[in-house]
């Protein structure tokens, strides 16, 4: 299987997180970090990111 590789508009399409509420998570180690595609671009496995959003709905649902 092939890994899809997306860029930071469609991580924050996908999450509805700002770019700076991203890359703070990364920093607090409660989002997946990117990992470099060029000198100067980044990229995030879409599995890493859909794994977090199911993690998230898994987190919400035992709240209530």
């Amino acid at each position: 299987m092939t890994e899809r590789l997306i860029r930071i508009r469609e991580v924050i399409q996908l999450t509805g997180k700002s770019r700076s509420a991203i890359y703070f998570d990364i920093a607090n180690k409660k989002f997946p970090k990117p990992i470099a595609i060029g000198a100067r671009s980044v990229a995030w496995r879409l599995s890493s990111v859909e794994r977090w959003i199911q993690d998230k709905i898994s987190d919400a649902i035992f709240l209530y």
